[in-house]
């Protein structure tokens, strides 16, 4: 029979087992209360989420109606009275509330309405893919469930102006007059030297989305358009075919207009 170990050694055996099993119990133990502390926290942020969103709500209401695009809720809000009916297609992750200005001033001659596309302002996140069809689509939708009846001058700011073009190429009989406002181009990428062109912005949709261009009816009706490049500028925008005078100032200095 194999005899039991010496008492010497057996004390050695445990002194160094001990420190071993203690580093691995505190590693165990800081573990656990990091798991908690983060559990801890992300609930504390869903609740302060939950509570705030509340509040906004409820203090920052939407200023216009909220109408059903089918899978969502688009909001629209529009001003004055008159026709062509003027509307507003905001920037880039732009909103309604950034025409206010603009709006109170179109709205002293002819009606203007500014909304704000899926997932943006007050508007309720959309379907996939958020490209020029989808979103001239979904205006389409907007217009007729909030009955603003047409023809309409678009007016595009920036990325809003391919917005504009790719609705004034699908929907040409309910285009009065299209207006860009320091507008995107949709080969302004590919056509711009190589050493000057500007990185697209991440969350900017491909520019070759919005490959329709005006069509042939838009560009040869005709039209009386003027800008006066001033502080101030003002445009005027006459459409013979459907009828329609449009005369509002504008706080942009450069603005082009095609009219249908």
């Amino acid at each position: 029979m194999q005899g039991k170990a010496p008492p010497r050694q057996t004390d050695r055996l445990s002194q160094g087992t001990r420190p071993r099993s203690g580093l691995v119990s505190w590693i165990r133990r800081g573990l656990m209360w990091t798991i908690a502390g983060l559990l801890t926290l992300a609930l504390i942020g869903v609740i302060y989420q939950a509570i705030a969103t509340q509040i906004y709500q409820r203090t920052y209401s939407p200023p216009g109606e909220m109408v059903d695009a089918g899978t969502h809720n688009l909001h629209i809000n529009c001003l004055g009275e008159g026709s062509p009916t003027v509307i507003l297609e905001a920037a880039n992750l732009g909103m309604s509330a950034h025409w206010v200005r603009v709006q109170q001033q179109v709205a002293q001659a002819t009606r203007v309405c500014a909304y704000d596309r899926a997932g943006l302002g007050w508007s309720e996140r959309g379907p996939e893919p958020r490209d020029a069809r989808q979103i001239s689509s979904e205006l389409h939708t907007l217009l007729k469930g909030a009955d603003t009846d047409g023809p309409y001058v678009l007016a595009g700011h920036s990325y809003g102006g391919l917005y504009a073009r790719m609705y004034a190429a699908r929907y040409p009989e309910e285009v009065a007059g299209v207006v860009m406002v320091d507008s995107s181009h949709p080969e302004q990428f590919t056509r711009s030297p190589r050493h000057s062109t500007p990185r697209r912005n991440r969350w900017s949709p491909p520019l070759k989305n919005f490959v329709p261009p005006l069509k042939p009816t838009l560009r040869s009706a005709p039209q009386e358009a003027w800008v006066t490049n001033r502080s101030r500028s003002s445009v005027l925008v006459n459409s013979r075919p459907v009828g329609s005078k449009c005369k509002t100032s504008w706080p942009h200095s450069r603005l082009t207009a095609s009219t249908a």
